[in-house]
């Protein structure tokens, strides 16, 4: 394909680089900025084009030259003289015909048409002819460009001077009043009239709103909040308080990050909604702070109040208006005007309903169209409310094209074939896409992008497309669409898109995944769509989206395409996947139990593709329900499958998996070492959540094996590393496992510190049963520091088992035992809150359950608070001298085969020493001894003299020990 060129001859150029090099160089940018300016692209130093795709061409040209012959003319001074030729430049250039036509140009220093392009650029330029050549002096007066009457049409005066009336109450009247409804159809013309008007009323101030997009078929509800972090301004923590700025450095600022470089759909965060939300509200409060006293709006575009999204902007805007002085505009594109909106706050609405004749006739004025009375009631007729049909119907009668049905197929009928594939994938990949995706697609070589630039730049001066606020575009109607849908090209070009887009997600663009589904999902290719929909589910199951995985689970997926026998195999693995691991993730495991007899969940795994992700959640549920044979054997299958696959990430998963059944078997130390294998396998392939998760996992296990130093030191190295990853529940997780380490320690302000620490972050979230166990711990550990608020929070406690509890101990341990007995007793009545098997997600019952919830025994999993409760009941009953109590003590530290380690052992041995008969000296010995060698096993892993001290001596019951194995010379 040719092109229309602009050939630029600088006299004696090469004595001109030499003599003036900042000059030339200055010269050549400014002529590079015009070129984009115009859609042109460069050839080479000298040669500039433009293709031939669109009929605009030949005027965008002309009007590129004489502007590029003018910015040249301001250098005279400096230059030797300059010659401009308009020719055409076909694919194969050729340099020396190109030489060969300057030198037949009649005179130097003018602008010049190619002889044989003169009738194509008579239309638009004015000046003589001479010798063939036709030297311009000018550009013709030819009216607007399309887009600049587009954009005078969609301004509709008398719905501008409303929308000003109502703008100015809203800043001067002292009435409360801050919201802006403009509701009408797409195509009315609200927002062209909305930013006219504010460039109206602020015509030295650069008003620009906030803008909160909508995009159609919204199903993300984080999707608009994304959307409007995606423009950044300098220094935004200065605008918050001190707290805040915390907030907004250790969490606030990544978020921002991550929705600027497209990264949100790559990460991990289990509270994403929340985080998501916050920084939203201080990005929202730093912008309006930033003006500074200049007016301050924020702008919803493309409203549906029908979105979960609304509820969310609706609470959050009821909020910030008592706090924060902003205008708020709601642009609706409904004309459904009866319908009622809860909106946040009192205002105004302003309809954009059809306009009237009369209006008609003004909107045509403002605009220099002439008609008449005639044409403006059929053109009423035909374009209703739809400023964009009207443009349309405009725009058919001037190039005479032939009259269609509905305004504007005439118009996409008229374009060639690249055109025609570029609109149908602005409609196919709609609030998907950019204008870059859409160019780029062919290749980023200059010729091929620009090429491409000026058929998506003719499509958008004429109202095919349009860009939302962050500059995603959206195509026009299906209707539109259908005038191209039935080729057979198209469907393959929407294919080959498709793939691109794959691609472009592989290499981190920012690129929704959901929308990128639902593409693929229509368009194909097929296989890639699974894909994405694996990847999907993966995304938001890891991240706790639960309601979203439901809502995709109910949807009917890929119904729209037909699947071959593999496909359908790949897909179905895919959902059963994804099917298995919802349930486990929401349900108790008696209902998961119920939905697999029922066959609602299945658990027949199929060869295809994706099969080895399914043997993993089958791993899991054999977990969950308890059968540790069948969850290592499927954990087993599983890691076999993924390494014959070469797959990582799901070799990490597989370890994790084996890791928690070997350690639900009481195989401690073969537990630690498939974390450590996992988290090895998941750093090496970024596999966040799974790296964080073992790392979490390796050091509760070695708590659980009596390493104390081992999980002190991990604790402190990965609790952090949770909270900057996004994780939340494992931050949390590994902040209780501090909070133990520590109480087990005799530091009792460090635990009260940590313990408020989780407290804030559980409220912080809604997390009400982490944050209740960490308010038990405070009070423990202020009761043990002998501070009596201490007691007053555990009174108040909303977990009264583990409370009473301790509550009972402190009272023990001042001498007052009847309180302990009356307490005991209220602990004992008191049942367990969960009684399952701790699997990918916590359940937070007790402070013992996310971390020892993980053994279990002949019973099942090991409870044990109440292990606890019951020993320290006997202990404190009075039932001194009874071999029974002692002898349950003994099998509460029993180890067979099902109970290794068995938590506490060593202070059931003690107690039960100091219970049992005197006459039973030997026995009594033999009970220190045991007790003694447990706890003297875990001192000898200390490397540090004084921590070892504190783990033996500041421990109310360590310290016992010691002086009971003191008494009888054990030391």
């Amino acid at each position: 394909m040719g092109s229309y060129s602009i050939y630029v001859e600088i006299s004696h150029l090469n004595q001109l680089n030499k003599l003036r090099p900042t000059l030339i160089s200055t010269m050549r940018c400014e002529l590079n900025e015009l070129l984009q300016h115009f859609g042109g692209h460069s050839v080479n130093d000298s040669l500039f084009g433009y293709p031939l795709i669109f009929d605009a061409a030949a005027r965008k040209t002309a009007e590129a030259a004489m502007a590029i012959h003018a910015q040249i003319r301001k250098n005279d001074k400096h230059l030797f003289g300059v010659t401009l030729l308009i020719t055409s430049v076909p694919e194969d250039f050729d340099a020396n015909r190109l030489q060969s036509l300057m030198l037949t140009v009649p005179e130097n220093n003018c602008l010049w048409v190619d002889p044989k392009l003169v009738n194509e650029f008579s239309d638009y330029l004015t000046g003589e002819c001479v010798e063939g050549f036709f030297r311009v002096d000018g550009l013709k007066e030819i009216g607007p460009r399309p887009y600049e009457l587009l954009s005078k049409l969609l301004v509709r005066p008398d719905r501008l001077r409303a929308v000003q009336r109502a703008l100015q109450k809203l800043e001067k009247e002292d009435n409360g009043f801050n919201t802006l409804l403009l509701r009408g159809e797409w195509g009315s013309g609200k927002r062209a009239t909305l930013h006219k008007a504010l460039d109206k009323l602020y015509p030295e101030d650069e008003v620009r709103p906030l803008t909160i997009p909508f995009y159609e078929n919204l199903e993300d509800p984080m999707e608009p909040f994304v959307l409007t972090l995606r423009t950044s301004f300098a220094n935004l923590p200065e605008y918050l308080d001190d707290e805040e700025r915390v907030w907004w450095t250790s969490t606030g600022s990544e978020i921002l990050k991550s929705a600027q470089k497209g990264g949100m759909w790559k990460i991990s965060n289990n509270q994403m909604p929340v985080d998501l939300i916050q920084t939203f509200a201080l990005y929202a409060k730093a912008y309006i702070e930033r003006q500074n006293g200049k007016p301050a709006y924020i702008l919803i575009d493309g409203f549906n109040p029908e979105a979960e999204t609304a509820s969310w902007l609706r609470s959050f805007f009821i909020e910030l208006l008592t706090k924060q002085s902003f205008r708020l505009i709601i642009v609706y594109d409904s004309d459904l005007f009866n319908e009622k909106i809860a909106l946040p706050g009192k205002g105004y609405e302003i309809s954009f309903r059809q306009p009237s004749e009369n209006a008609m006739v003004s909107i045509l004025k403002t605009s220099n169209v002439k008609t008449t009375s005639g044409e403006i009631t059929k053109w009423l007729r035909k374009c209703g409310a739809s400023l964009y049909k009207l443009f349309y119907l405009i725009v058919e009668k001037e190039k005479k094209l032939s009259k269609s049905r509905i305004p504007g197929e005439g118009l996409v009928a008229s374009l060639d074939n690249e055109q025609r594939k570029m609109l149908f994938l602005a409609y196919a990949a709609s609030g998907l896409c950019d204008r870059d995706l859409l160019v780029e697609r062919r290749g980023d070589k200059d010729d091929l992008r620009n090429a491409q630039l000026a058929c998506y730049s003719y499509l958008l001066d004429f109202g095919l497309v349009r860009e939302y606020s962050d500059g995603k575009v959206q195509g026009f109607s299906g209707a539109h669409a259908n005038v191209i849908l039935q080729d057979i090209e198209m469907l393959r070009e929407a294919e080959s898109f498709g793939e691109y887009l794959y691609r472009r997600y592989q290499a981190n663009y920012p690129i929704s995944l959901l929308r990128l589904f639902r593409y693929l999902e229509r368009w194909g290719p097929i296989k890639l769509a699974i894909d994405v929909l694996s990847q999907l589910f993966n995304y938001l199951l890891t991240n706790r989206r639960l309601r979203a995985v439901g809502q995709l689970l109910t949807s009917s997926i890929m119904s729209v395409t037909e699947l071959n026998a593999a496909q359908m195999e790949s897909l179905q693995n895919v959902i059963c996947t994804a099917r298995l691991r919802y349930v486990l993730l929401t349900c108790n495991i008696d209902e998961v139990k119920s939905q697999v007899k029922d066959g609602s969940v299945s658990l027949i795994c199929g060869r295809g593709p994706y099969a080895e992700e399914f043997k993993l959640q089958i791993a899991r549920y054999y977990y969950a329900i308890g059968q540790q044979e069948d969850a290592l054997s499927a954990s087993k299958d599983a890691l076999f499958a993924f390494q014959k696959s070469g797959n990582h990430k799901g070799e990490t998963y597989s370890h994790l998996e084996l890791a928690l059944s070997l350690l639900a078997s009481g195989k401690v130390r073969d537990a630690i070492d498939h974390f450590g294998i996992a988290r090895r396998i998941g750093t090496q392939v970024d596999v966040s959540w799974g790296v964080i998760r073992a790392a979490a996992m390796e050091t509760i296990g070695h708590f659980l094996f009596g390493d104390i130093p081992r999980a002190m030191r991990l604790c402190h190295e990965y609790r952090e590393m949770a909270y900057r990853n996004g994780r939340r529940d494992l931050h949390l997780l590994l902040t209780l496992v501090a909070v133990r380490i520590n109480w087990e320690l005799g530091r009792y302000q460090e635990v009260t510190k940590l313990a408020e620490n989780g407290r804030l972050i559980s409220d912080f979230y809604g997390l009400t049963k982490e944050s209740q166990i960490f308010k038990v711990w405070k009070g423990r550990s202020l009761l043990a520091d002998f501070r009596e608020e201490g007691e007053g929070i555990l009174l108040r406690s909303g977990n009264p088992r583990e409370a009473n509890a301790y509550l009972a101990e402190a009272a023990f341990l001042t001498g007052d035992i009847e309180m302990a007995r009356r307490y005991i007793a209220k602990a004992r009545v008191l049942k367990r809150r969960n009684s399952y098997l701790q699997g990918e997600y916590d359940v937070w019952s007790d402070g013992y359950s996310p971390i020892e919830g993980r053994l279990t025994d002949s019973a099942g999993p090991l409870d044990v608070l109440g292990e606890w409760i019951e020993a320290f009941g006997i202990y404190i009953s009075g039932g001194n001298g009874s071999l029974d109590c002692v002898m349950r003590l003994k099998n509460l530290a029993s180890r067979d085969g099902r109970r290794i380690p068995a938590p506490y052992s060593y202070l059931y041995l003690l107690w039960a020493a100091l219970i049992a008969p005197k006459t039973e000296e030997e026995q009594q010995v033999h009970l220190i001894s045991q007790a003694y060698n447990q706890v003297q096993l875990s001192a000898n892993r200390f490397d540090d003299y004084q921590a070892k001290q504190a783990w033996l001596t500041a421990n109310p019951w360590n310290r016992r020990l010691i002086e009971e194995a003191q008494k009888r010379k054990f030391l």
